[in-house]
């Protein structure tokens, strides 16, 4: 399956974590009914793996849309919370499988490698909850100054431009104890993406991870 399809076909990713949902097809009109759960470009699995770059044991959290589709079968909470530590780097990696029939999995991260030049990830930290206000009630710094997310990965075109399968995650050593989301978007271009950051592209995947920093 080569995601050039995408500009015909359907695909629909849906992850749907503590009332925020997503998603849309890559270029099809929205209003038409989902693909079948055996459809290949269904993604029925996120997972976000992060390293610590200095040596450690890796923090995993996925996301599980069990018939590929979002409904019938809404997609499954994240499996984990991501659990920072201030003052360590990670090194990041998301994977998109449609797993929907064990003996056929079909890895979709490749799909989207392959056609890198027409597609971008980003990743962003928004604040949720996060340490308590002090006694005149002024809020403490918000997290997402302070985890920082970078080195994506590159496409092949010339200037190389971010993908972002893999990426960094980058924790203040002053960063403020809390809960924050780490929401992720892979955006599709008809066209060559240039830097990815046009305004003219579908959104294949949205989704949101729960983060601790401690």
């Amino acid at each position: 399956m080569s995601l050039t399809a995408l500009t015909a076909r359907r695909v629909l990713v849906a992850a749907m974590v503590t009332g925020a949902a997503l998603l849309a097809a890559c270029g099809d009109d929205p209003s038409s009914p989902p693909p079948g759960a055996g459809d290949p470009e269904n993604i029925s699995r996120v997972t976000v793996t992060l390293t610590p770059a200095g040596g450690g044991s890796a923090i995993t959290s996925e996301i599980v849309d069990p018939d590929g589709t979002q409904l019938p079968n809404p997609p499954q909470p994240p499996s984990a919370t991501l659990a920072l530590t201030k003052g360590v780097t990670y090194n990041g990696t998301i994977t998109l499988l449609n797993d929907i029939q064990p003996s056929n999995t079909i890895n979709i991260t490749d799909e989207v490698t392959d056609e890198g030049n027409f597609h971008r990830f980003f990743y962003t930290i928004t604040a949720d909850t996060l340490a308590a206000r002090d006694s005149i009630n002024i809020p403490p710094p918000d997290n997402s100054r302070l985890v920082t997310i970078g080195n994506l990965n590159t496409d092949t075109q010339n200037p190389a431009q971010p993908l972002g399968v893999t990426f960094t995650v980058t924790v203040d050593a002053g960063a403020p104890s809390g809960n924050t989301t780490l929401n992720i978007q892979l955006h599709h271009f008809e066209q060559a993406k240039g830097t990815g950051l046009g305004t003219v592209f579908d959104t294949d995947l949205e989704v949101n991870f729960p983060v601790s920093v401690n």
